[in-house]
């Protein structure tokens, strides 16, 4: 939240992943984040995610939002 590039980020713990990394299959305990933005800060916000990231290649996804309701 320190570099104002998202309205809200939710974490999500406890969550399994299982991949393939340099040719073995890896299971890890990992957060997902769903970080609520605007499309015009994605690029920053990738950059912040690289940067900070503890893995080489973190999974950064960004999807369409077709519709929303705010509170």
């Amino acid at each position: 939240m320190k570099h104002k590039l998202a309205a809200c980020v939710s974490m999500v713990d406890n969550v399994k992943s299982v991949f393939s990394w340099d040719s073995e299959i890896c299971m890890e305990k990992e957060i997902l984040l769903l970080i609520k933005t605007r499309r015009e800060l994605y690029g920053k916000i990738k950059l912040v995610i690289e940067d900070m990231h503890s893995y080489e290649v973190p999974e950064i996804i960004a999807l369409p939002i077709v519709e929303a309701i705010s509170f």
